[in-house]
């Protein structure tokens, strides 16, 4: 079994095929992924929901071992910007003027469920979407994996963060004007900026509506495609 640090930088592609094979457990993955959180910077995440996460991982572990892999993301950790719905969770959207009780999961993150994907929590950003730089006074400036004195990058810090730095191998974040784009680019990960609507905006609190778009931070273009593309059972 590889070290929880090789298994936390692994791709998402690697990690769906040795989960298929039952070479690894999610609730082996979910424990490597979050021992690397606790271990982490704080203010990477908002909401770390570490009692839920095992839960999920449970559950998703219990149908694979019956027989059933909903998605090759079964099982595979992942983040949401906190400016998208969680159910349960309040949106935050990085800033401390901003409180939305969501009673249920954006669209995307409903998605992301059905997938068998399992929610970490949600992740730091810029306040309100409006800042390229990812410092923020209210939740913290989430650390830059490649030094301590360099900017993450914003709006969608905490999800590129929680990325490059292996506290999962995917995460959402949103775009406007290269809220995906440039923290990606500040931390050495890929991301992807979909066609507008390519996913579905239903519960992402708006900076422009026109231009919205959710998008996603991944370590390689096959991870991407795999958190991009509807789920199939088949994959």
């Amino acid at each position: 079994m590889p070290s929880h640090h090789e298994l936390c930088l692994e791709s998402v592609s690697r990690l769906s095929a040795q989960v298929k094979s039952r070479a690894l457990s999610p609730r082996e993955l979910t424990e490597a992924n979050l021992k690397r959180a606790r271990e982490g910077d704080p203010a990477t995440f908002i909401v770390l929901l570490e009692k839920e996460i095992f839960r999920q991982a449970r559950e998703l572990e219990s149908e694979l071992y019956s027989g059933r892999r909903r998605s090759s993301l079964h099982g595979i950790p992942a983040a949401i910007k906190n400016n998208i719905a969680v159910a349960g969770l309040t949106i935050r959207a990085g800033s401390g003027a901003f409180d939305r009780h969501c009673p249920e999961d954006a669209s995307v993150v409903e998605r992301l469920r059905r997938a068998g994907a399992i929610i970490m929590g949600t992740t730091n950003m810029h306040e309100l979407g409006h800042g390229v730089t990812g410092k923020k006074r209210h939740f913290g400036k989430p650390l830059n994996p490649w030094g301590m004195e360099l900017m993450p990058g914003g709006s969608s810090s905490g999800s590129s963060v929680a990325v490059s730095a292996g506290l999962c191998g995917l995460a959402l974040g949103s775009d406007t004007a290269g809220s995906v784009r440039i923290p990606a680019a500040f931390c050495g990960n890929l991301s992807l900026k979909p066609t507008n609507l390519a996913l579905p905006g239903e519960g992402l609190v708006p900076l422009c509506p026109g231009l919205d778009t959710v998008g996603l931070h991944a370590r390689s273009a096959a991870d991407l495609e795999l958190g991009f593309r509807k789920p199939s059972c088949a994959s």
